[in-house]
């Protein structure tokens, strides 16, 4: 599980797009690692999950949109 102060590295209460990058680029590197292909443009992938995350479109995703976000694969019905 990965929390958002986790994720907010420079601890400002907000995740930037370049934030939310270094995850990705993280967890793709594990995945490589263990020698799983995946096709995917890590850049396209995260401004995909950036912008279904960042509501209110002003460059920043809060702790209220992440717990939103995060919440609405378990229920659906949130956002």
């Amino acid at each position: 599980i990965v929390s958002f102060s986790s994720i907010d590295t420079d601890g400002n209460g907000k995740i930037d797009k370049n934030e939310l990058l270094t995850l990705i680029s993280s967890f793709y590197t594990i995945i490589e690692g263990m020698n799983i292909e995946i096709d995917i443009n890590i850049n396209d992938f995260c401004d995909n999950i950036f912008n279904s995350m960042d509501e209110n479109g002003d460059g920043f995703i809060t702790k209220e949109e992440f717990f939103k976000a995060s919440l609405s694969s378990f229920l659906p019905g949130l956002g």
